[in-house]
């Protein structure tokens, strides 16, 4: 009875009583507007890129690629699961199939976040706080990139849930999502820390010290043969040798010459700097108010529960906080507390209503605001898919005349897209990228003339230029190719968008001209 007038106090009048439906809603919302802003035609790039080519070798060679050193081979592993299942010869459909994937993880976590939220405030502000994660601006732009954000967000959230369930044997399933999690990110193996706090936080009977050695056997079951298993294919175990590299990065700067300890207490200075400021960044458009507030609110009205929450906050603030000592400058890392940020934002929004008697017209007002400002912010960040098409067909010019170009341009990314579309799909990486232009970097020479003598040795063919790297030595050849005859205008693009222009280097001038 007592339960009930708890919940009645918070139930918002005019809400259905299926909760599920409005679940339901807001998943579909929520993935048609991740298709509003699909690349369809655009091939991934970047980090994207990587796990794609992974996930397809995996697939050809069926078994685990020797030749990738990045630790994170969690989420490629379940990519190339879900390819072998999957036939095409266009890899843009195997790419739009990776961004679906993610797309599809990102709506799944939507449940999992409700009914985490629901763990600390009724289902009514649960569901609110819900959709604050449904359409933050980042998580909705990071969902369509293909790459391991919405897996490792999924996993955090999930932990968190079975965390905090009643049922003491939830606690194994806990154990194993950290376990995946550091699967999918090195720095999940973190997670270990807080986890086993929150443990003897949540059981305090010693005879669960059983439990606990049976939890801990769990996450090194499944941690211990992937890492294994990495050891094997590329020297180190992805996990804890990124974190010793990590420590001795540190300690490699504080010992270089005089100055290394001041180096070091700048870099720590600087990821302060930027932790601060990348937080602020974070929370705008949306969790600017919620989060602080709930924070607050939490402080005061601290239990075990917060003190749990509180562990894992700092905890993955840790890896954090080492990006951007590091100067990484990247917003995304941020995404590993949304499910976090979402408990703290329904607290504050629990309490905005409780406060106010019009309930369901500030319930609206909450939700128009989270859904106007996301709408306004992920249209403002979104890329210009025409402009980066635009960029697309630069590079299959250049990869059909080049075999060596400089590094400043935005077209570099997308070169092994441009000779996959010249070849029979699927195929391993190293058949693609062995036909990629030679990338020779410009920013260790003084003089675009010391550079030219150099690419003559090293294969350099082309430049291609867009003029908005002022600092580089090649940007007055750009706004002014006159002055350089040995620089033969092969392309320009100065009537769209990226203005972009091809120049092949003529040496028999250039020798003439020395």
């Amino acid at each position: 009875m007592e339960n009930s007038k708890i919940y009645n106090s918070y139930k918002i009048t005019g809400f259905p009583k299926s909760i599920f439906i409005y679940i339901i809603i807001i998943c579909v919302a929520s993935f048609f507007a991740r298709l509003i802003i699909f690349p369809y035609d655009l091939p991934i790039t970047l980090d994207g890129k990587e796990y794609f080519w992974y996930a397809i070798d995996m697939k050809i060679l069926e078994e685990i690629p020797t030749n990738y050193r990045f630790p994170n081979n969690g989420w490629p592993i379940l990519l190339s699961v879900f390819y072998s299942g999957f036939d095409s010869n266009s890899f843009l459909d195997y790419m739009n199939f990776q961004r679906f994937l993610t797309i599809g993880i990102s709506i799944i976590t939507i449940p999992i976040i409700f009914l985490l939220c629901k763990k600390f405030v009724s289902t009514n502000y649960a569901l609110i706080a819900t959709i604050i994660f449904a359409f933050e601006p980042r998580v909705v732009l990071n969902s369509v990139l293909g790459i391991t954000e919405p897996l490792f967000v999924l996993l955090i959230s999930c932990m968190l849930l079975f965390l905090f369930q009643k049922k003491s044997n939830y606690i194994y399933a806990a154990f194993a999502a950290a376990a995946l999690c550091a699967l999918v990110r090195y720095e999940g193996l973190l997670l270990i820390i807080p986890l086993s706090i929150s443990f003897f936080i949540k059981y305090r009977e010693r005879k669960q010290i059983i439990k606990f050695c049976i939890a801990i056997g769990i996450f090194a079951l499944i941690i211990i043969p992937s890492a294994s298993i990495r050891m094997e294919s590329t020297g180190n175990d992805g996990l804890t040798s990124h974190i010793y590299a990590g420590v001795n990065h540190y300690q490699n700067i504080s010992t270089r010459g005089e100055n290394g300890q001041e180096k070091l207490f700048n870099m720590f200075e600087n990821g302060l700097k930027n932790l601060i400021l990348y937080s602020g960044w974070i929370s705008i458009p949306i969790l600017w108010f919620f989060v602080p507030v709930g924070i607050f609110l939490a402080i005061k009205n601290k239990n075990a529960n917060m003190i749990m929450i509180f562990t894992f906050s700092f905890t993955l603030l840790i890896p954090i906080y080492y990006a951007y000592t590091r100067d990484i400058q990247e917003t995304r890392y941020f995404l590993s507390l949304l499910p976090i940020f979402c408990i703290f934002s329904s607290l504050t929004i629990k309490k905005i209503i409780e406060k106010i008697n019009s309930k369901i017209i500030v319930a609206g007002i909450l939700i128009l605001g989270i859904a106007v400002s996301s709408i306004i912010f992920v249209d403002f960040k979104k890329i210009d898919v025409t402009d980066e098409i635009e960029l697309y067909d630069v590079a299959k010019i250049v990869v059909n005349i080049s075999k060596g170009t400089n590094d400043i341009s935005p077209v570099v990314k997308y070169y092994s897209a441009a000779i996959l579309e010249k070849q029979e799909f699927p195929s391993l990486r190293e058949n693609t990228e062995s036909l990629r232009p030679k990338i020779i970097k410009s920013n260790s020479f003084s003089t675009i003339e010391d550079y030219i003598k150099f690419g003559k040795d090293n294969g350099l063919t082309h430049l291609v230029l867009d003029g908005q790297t002022e600092n580089s030595i090649l940007h007055d050849a750009y706004r002014n190719s006159d002055n350089y005859p040995y620089l033969t205008e092969h392309f320009d693009s100065s009537i769209k968008e990226n203005k972009m222009k091809i120049f092949e280097v003529n040496y028999e001038i250039f020798e003439e001209e020395k």
